[in-house]
């Protein structure tokens, strides 16, 4: 199941875009903290 995941090529594409997209949104900053907040 994981190997699927991490070996599909369009995952990291998929991923790039949606940060652009939340970008845009200035979500990103928000989704940084909150990695920050649940990596303690």
């Amino acid at each position: 199941m994981f190997k699927e995941v991490n070996s599909n090529p369009d995952f990291p594409k998929l991923e790039n875009n949606l940060l652009e997209k939340w970008d845009k949104n200035n979500t990103v900053e928000e989704y940084r903290n909150k990695n920050i907040d649940s990596g303690k």
